[in-house]
């Protein structure tokens, strides 16, 4: 019973990790450019955000995948 419910909020997790926060950080991004505007330094930071995000999203990941394999 316990290794459903485990299996369960790992799912919910992993949603929460690979949907929520890349929607937030293309809102957060899209909120830089469009104060950045009409400049090429928007692509440069939107890059940057992007490219953070990923590695971020990743890096927690392999935390839980580590966690997960010790308990």
């Amino acid at each position: 019973m316990s290794i459903s419910l485990a299996m369960g909020s790992l799912i919910t997790l992993f949603l929460t990790l690979f949907v929520i926060f890349p929607m937030i950080g293309f809102l957060v991004a899209g909120l830089v450019i469009s104060i950045v505007k009409r400049k090429k330094a928007g692509i440069i930071v939107f890059s940057v955000l992007n490219g953070l995000l990923y590695l971020a999203v990743q890096v927690t990941a392999i935390i839980i995948i580590i966690i997960g394999a010790m308990s």
